[in-house]
């Protein structure tokens, strides 16, 4: 049998340790979204230097970067001008909709490869 306070305590105990749940929860949904959004990120920035070695041209390399991340997001390259064996580096920053971490930037670098205009 129970006592008359135990049922009032029990609910008070989960009414108290819901919102600290619901915080870790939020917490755990929010780490998901930047993960993922690097990730992304990273591949955009990875498929972009790919092309650009592989074609000379930053319009393919933004292309490859758009096919990726879509019409959000920034893309930057450095380097692409060069002749062949001149490194380059592209640059993706994508935004991630958290309020505590705004953006995502990942680069990555590639070399233009002989045959290149």
């Amino acid at each position: 049998m129970r006592r008359r306070g135990e049922a009032g305590s029990a609910a008070l105990e989960v009414a108290l340790s819901l919102p600290a749940i619901a915080l870790v929860l939020l917490g755990l949904v929010q780490s998901w979204v930047v993960v993922q959004t690097s990730l992304t990120a990273q591949e955009a920035a990875r498929v972009a230097a790919r092309a650009v070695s592989a074609t000379g041209s930053v319009a393919e390399g933004t292309l490859a970067a758009r096919r990726v991340i879509g019409t959000s997001g920034h893309i930057r390259f450095s380097g692409a001008r060069g002749r062949p064996g001149t490194l380059v580096e592209a640059t993706v920053t994508l935004p991630t909709g958290v309020a505590f971490v705004t953006s995502v930037r990942r680069s990555a670098v590639g070399t233009i490869e002989p045959g290149v205009r």
